[in-house]
């Protein structure tokens, strides 16, 4: 497997983007065992709106993400990991 080495992603600023797309998430998340037990449920006006939603997550909520991204984009662009 490779290894990253000097590999950061460091927080550096907002920016305001008037043209991105925004997604709307909807759907239930149930048990697994029977998935009839709603353990959650965003559908409706509980669905929750991408990247906005990244605004009720705290800093280091936000930073976790964007690594988990970065690491998907990475995995994805150049088929490591």
């Amino acid at each position: 497997m490779p290894d990253l080495l000097g590999f950061s992603v460091v927080r550096n600023g907002t920016v305001s983007l008037p043209n991105a797309p925004t997604w709307l998430i909807s759907g239930l998340i149930v048990d697994s065992d029977d998935q009839t037990n709603v353990l959650r449920d965003f559908t409706g006006s509980s669905a929750v709106s991408f990247p906005q939603v990244l605004g009720n997550f705290t800093a280091a909520q936000q930073d976790d993400f964007v690594q988990n991204v970065v690491m998907d984009l990475l995995s994805k662009r150049f088929g490591l990991f």
